[in-house]
């Protein structure tokens, strides 16, 4: 017997290869094979009577069983689906509805370069409504667009990150998680190294994206290196505890420039990773601003031992001011004593012994005692109030008590100890850190000796733009950075970009028509940012007069000089600094001679290594600057970046406060957000050379043992054969669409999954023949 006409049909519509082509579920019920059966009675056949009609005489009555429980079944649970009558959909300003007589509905796409004719009122309206419903991610085609829910959400959980595993970015809803595994799927498809860079403005959640993307590409991998995976896991929490701090706009504000990079084999194993922590606030420790608070570890490290009953035991029994831990009493003890225990772990998991732990602990205790040194001038020197905490953070620093003493008591004044105290104590604070990445380092560098690592993900979390009543130098500096990241975005994503279609004679719609000035004044700011830290660098408060003069003759569109104040117009607003200000945080009374001296002969293993990191020297925040934002681009010219553009929702840092529209307005416009839709819509993200585009594909379009030609119509052939859209050909490349993209990826893998299947069963067959010849 033969199939029916209809029957064949539908099978034909249920199988189509081409998801943008696949019908769905009430499609499929409005197709005639469907539509022929009504239960209702009105004809002759039910749905068992009518599957069987199609079934049995080919398979036989044997079956008949299972064809009714499957009629009752399609019956029950997909029959009602189908309307009535026939389905009218109507459309209009993104609202639908069924019928006449239904409300309109609001209509909510996840790609806003989905949608065409968009607006900024639009866009707006399209975010508030997906925010509303805690839709927090929506996408620009292959850039994701986050706001901060302020807020726990059941999105992050194991069974959320099997659902974003090896996925096209069309299978699931919008989401952090599916930018992490683009990353891993384009690493080994590509077989190139990826960044993802995530950026916003303070209190937008880049942190927390940044370590849940880690924690999904932990999770990618196969699990043949579990104990890998969970060390990768413990980086972000760790570099957070001691990195970031509770301030007027933020509960867990990142306080320095962090990048993790988690490295593969070829074959996409987790092998390790390397992390660099620079642009510490380490000022913080010691100059906290009003109503905010200090690193988390201090308040982690006090509670736990509190808890645990061994304050005596490190001395913090003896704390009375707590001058290193504001705002102590308003925290949560239980937050912080599991906070402590979290961190604890981690130290365990990242393989740091119980000895290693233990000096650190000392080292934060000790720091917290000094911080609560108070001095009395006597005659012409300044003396310690209370020099059994000078004696007690000796003793957690195995130090000699005089030689301590005498390096952070010795000054004129009482202000000019102080100043050196604190120096001294940043100093440390920052070399324990710096120690703790160099060990973590080191502890993840052994696998990737063995294993290899030809491949990484990088990402990329700077501090995120603000300002506060202080603006001090660190705020300066992560303006800066962002300055110079909105820089080097705008360059790849318009300029650099619309420069490729000129080149290769691409026509699109799309016209970037502030370009010129806009590609200009970015490039006059960073120069002159460049310049400002220059400036900062080299010359004293005394010297401070000269260099006014210099910034004077800067554009003026991007810095502006009006007495002892800098005006610097940053990509987001323009802030207002104080020079003296900035020049008298920048230095350092810090003589590392001393400071070395102090920890000769010591056995510690912790402390003696701090003394060791040295030779980098005591980098002011304005010389770091200028090492590490060369370093920082370097890292991200190799490709496009995978993009995380995060937002507050409010300006307010009130929680009840949910979604201001200006505000969000303001950060759409700053992001350019816009004219990144309209390129998206109309423009070509992939730019490949053609040997480039046959190299990888050609084995989709052309037989194996086909010569192919890279040539220009040979690209042209193959995309014809595949029936692809959104592709244009150049003088020497292929450029597609983004979705374009994605699909000739997923295709070539899933021939790649297959070759490798029969390659395995050929393997297979050849050993078993083998092993049977052998036996005979």
């Amino acid at each position: 017997m033969e199939w029916s006409e209809t029957f064949r049909d539908f099978i034909t519509e249920c199988l189509e290869r081409n998801a943008e082509h696949r019908p769905n579920i009430l499609e499929l019920l409005l197709h005639p094979f469907i539509t022929a059966i009504d239960d209702t009675g009105n004809q002759s056949l039910t749905l068992e009577e009518h599957l069987q009609q199609e079934f049995v005489p080919v398979i036989g009555v044997k079956v008949k069983q299972i064809l009714k429980r499957l009629g009752s079944m399609v019956t029950e649970n997909l029959y009602p689906l189908v309307p009535s009558k026939p389905l009218t959909l109507t459309v209009k300003n993104w609202n639908f509805k069924n019928d006449n007589e239904s409300p309109y509905i609001k209509m909510l796409p996840d790609d806003l370069a989905a949608s065409e004719n968009q607006s900024e009122e639009s866009v707006l309206d399209f975010l508030y409504h997906r925010f509303s419903q805690d839709d927090i991610y929506t996408y620009i085609g292959d850039i994701l667009l986050a706001i901060n829910p302020r807020k726990k959400l059941p999105l992050y959980d194991s069974k959320v990150q099997i659902q974003y595993w090896e996925k096209a970015r069309s299978d699931n809803p919008p989401h952090v998680f599916a930018i992490a595994d683009r990353a891993y799927q384009q690493m080994l498809h590509h077989k190139r190294s990826q960044i993802i860079i995530t950026f916003g403005k303070c209190s937008s959640g880049k942190s927390f994206s940044t370590t849940q993307m880690i924690n999904q590409l932990a999770f990618l991998s196969p699990s043949s290196n579990v104990a890998m995976a969970e060390k990768i896991q413990q980086l972000c929490p760790l570099l957070d505890a001691f990195g970031s701090a509770r301030t007027s706009y933020n509960q867990n504000a990142s306080r320095l420039l962090k990048t993790v990079a988690v490295t593969f084999t070829k074959t996409g194993k987790i092998t390790g990773g390397t992390i660099t922590a620079t642009l510490l606030d380490r000022t913080r420790i010691s100059s906290i601003p009003e109503n905010e608070s200090n690193f988390h570890i201090l308040y982690y490290v006090f509670e736990g031992l509190k808890n645990e009953k061994r304050l005596a035991e490190f001395g913090l029994d003896k704390l009375s001011a707590m001058r290193y831990l504001p705002l102590k009493a308003t925290k949560n003890s239980a937050d912080l004593i599991a906070g402590y225990k979290n961190i604890y772990q981690s130290f365990r998991v990242l393989s740091f012994t119980e000895e290693e732990i233990l000096v650190i602990l000392r080292i934060l205790s000790a720091i917290l005692l000094l911080g609560d040194v108070t001095y009395t001038l006597k005659g012409s020197s300044a003396t310690a109030n209370n020099p059994y905490l000078i004696s007690t953070a000796a003793k957690n620093l195995s130090v000699d008590n005089d030689q301590l003493c005498s390096v952070i008591s010795k000054g004129p004044c009482v202000e000019d100890v102080l100043a050196k105290r604190d120096a001294w104590v940043q100093f440390l604070y920052l070399r324990v850190f710096d120690w703790i990445v160099t060990s973590i380092n080191k502890q993840l560098s052994f696998s990737r000796l063995v294993l290899g690592n030809s491949y990484s993900v990088t990402v990329i979390d700077p501090p995120g733009f603000g300002m506060n009543e202080q603006n001090q130098l660190f705020r300066l500096s992560t303006n800066i950075i962002n300055d110079f990241l909105q820089n080097y975005i705008q360059q790849l994503l318009f300029f650099k970009e619309l420069e490729e279609y000129k080149e290769e004679g691409v026509d699109i719609p799309f016209k970037y028509e502030e370009t010129p000035q806009q590609k200009q004044f970015l490039s006059n700011l960073v120069d002159s940012e460049r310049i400002l830290l220059n400036g900062l660098q080299n010359s004293g408060v005394k010297g401070t007069f000269n260099w006014l003069k210099k910034m004077k003759s800067l554009p003026s569109e991007c810095i502006e000089v009006e007495n002892d104040k800098v005006t610097v117009h940053h990509t987001f607003e323009e802030i207002t600094y104080s020079i003296p200000d900035l020049t008298v945080e920048n230095g350092s009374t810090l003589d590392e001679a001393e400071f070395v001296e102090t920890f000769k002969g010591t056995v510690d293993v912790v402390t003696s290594a701090i003394a060791n990191l040295l030779p980098e020297g005591n980098k002011s925040l304005a010389e770091q600057m200028q090492i590490v934002l060369p370093k920082t681009l370097e890292i991200m010219t190799d490709d496009f970046p995978h993009l995380v553009v995060c937002l507050q929702p409010a300006q307010s840092p009130r929680e009840d406060v949910r979604f201001e529209h200006q505000y969000i307005m303001q950060q759409l416009r700053a992001f350019n957000i816009m004219e990144t839709i309209m390129i998206r819509q109309q423009g070509f993200a992939r730019r490949l050379s053609f040997s480039e585009f046959l190299n990888r594909y050609k084995h989709l379009a052309f037989d194996f043992d086909e010569e192919v030609d890279l040539t220009k119509e040979n690209c042209q052939l193959l995309l014809i054969r595949l029936k692809m859209d959104g592709w244009k050909m150049g003088i020497s490349k292929v450029f597609l669409k983004y979705y374009t993209e994605e699909y000739l990826s997923r295709l070539y893998e899933t021939h790649v999954k297959k070759i490798i299947k029969i390659q395995a069963m050929a393997r297979r067959f050849i050993v078993k023949a083998r092993q049977g010849k052998n036996a005979v």
